[in-house]
């Protein structure tokens, strides 16, 4: 049995959890904010920076803002290919569900296109 190397990023932001349960994004803003936070505290006292609080304060707003903007470009980007859809009958079809949609619907490590043996 293959080990893969699993990283999970954005645990905190299940956008499809967001949609389903709209209160939610009360406990993620915060919690999101947090974590970008500490990001930027520890990696700029990691580089040494002087002023960390002042720095910390131009720039935690900008990293916070165009996280979620990245995360909802993700988002679309994996949620298109569901929107494309082919005759599950022809060949082109078999192919786009196992390899496109069921890869990023379902399983990523499953698709043929993905294995290299």
């Amino acid at each position: 049995m293959k080990k893969h190397n699993i990283k999970l990023y954005n645990i905190i932001f299940p956008i499809w959890f967001l949609w389903l349960i709209p209160i939610t994004w009360i406990v993620v803003l915060p919690a999101n904010f947090l974590i970008d936070l500490i990001v930027i505290v520890l990696t700029m006292k990691h580089l040494k920076i002087e002023n960390i609080k002042q720095k910390a304060k131009t720039a935690i707003f900008r990293v916070w803002i165009f996280g979620f903007i990245a995360d909802f470009i993700g988002t679309v980007a994996m949620f298109i290919p569901n929107l494309i859809n082919f005759s599950y009958d022809t060949a082109l079809g078999q192919w786009w569900y196992k390899n496109i949609i069921s890869a990023v619907s379902y399983n990523p490590f499953k698709a043929s296109i993905l294995c290299c043996g």
